[in-house]
């Protein structure tokens, strides 16, 4: 049984077709579908633009971010250093140095720096 569907506008006979024409993995494009982004895929964003990646809501210090990378960017850091210090086995220098992120951060945002 195939599974007919449209992906970036053009229509394909099946999932499997779709993947191959785009040259993606089939589970990118069911993916895709289940998530309603469909017509963001292969789009040559990099792998740093995956629109259909999901995004999961981060929590630290008492102030939320959507993602990990939005987190990165706000506080001037990069994302492994956000990953690494939100471990639960993370250091305690890793921990130090995200929280005097956010505090710069803050004191910027506040007009303090």
């Amino acid at each position: 049984m195939t599974n007919p569907c449209r992906i970036n506008g053009v229509d394909y006979p099946s999932q499997k077709a779709a993947a191959a024409a785009l040259k993606v993995r089939p589970t990118t494009i069911s993916k895709a579908l289940a998530a309603g982004r469909e017509n963001n895929v292969n789009r040559n964003l990099g792998r740093l633009g995956n629109t259909n990646a999901k995004r999961v809501p981060v929590v630290a210090f008492g102030r939320s971010w959507p993602s990990k990378w939005a987190m990165a960017r706000d506080l001037g850091v990069s994302r492994a250093l956000i990953t690494r210090s939100l471990k639960p086995d993370a250091s305690v220098a890793h921990r130090q140095l995200l929280l005097a992120a956010l505090m710069s951060s803050h004191a910027i945002r506040k007009g303090e720096a």
